[in-house]
């Protein structure tokens, strides 16, 4: 949906404007890796995508609703709040990258 199917790995940490993505674990990459479609390197690439989303608003590793409109450029609040319910499991307002990779829209 919001993540862009070319993806480019890298290691390491990366820098965005609002803080440091936090480095993936060996075994975080490997229990995704076990458990979804995606090889490591795209693990690693939707790892820090979903960093820089989660940081452009506020750097705390969560999509909040505003980070997730803003990601997708929708402008309709509506809109915006029907389809961010879809991805907030369980409605506390928040998506983590676990859900975010283990979510059916990947």
């Amino acid at each position: 949906f919001f993540f862009c199917s070319v993806c480019m790995g890298t290691t390491g940490s990366v820098q965005t404007k609002r803080g440091q993505i936090p480095d993936l674990s060996r075994r975080e990459l490997a229990r995704f890796v076990k458990a979804t479609r995606f090889n490591e390197r795209e693990v690693r690439w939707l790892y820090q995508h979903f960093h820089t989303i989660s940081n452009s608003i506020e750097a705390d590793g969560l999509i909040d609703a505003e980070e997730f409109k803003l990601a997708l450029g929708i402008k309709n609040e509506e809109l915006a709040r029907r389809i961010f319910a879809v991805f907030d499991e369980n409605g506390d307002g928040m998506i983590t990258f676990t859900v975010c990779i283990f979510s059916h829209f990947l």
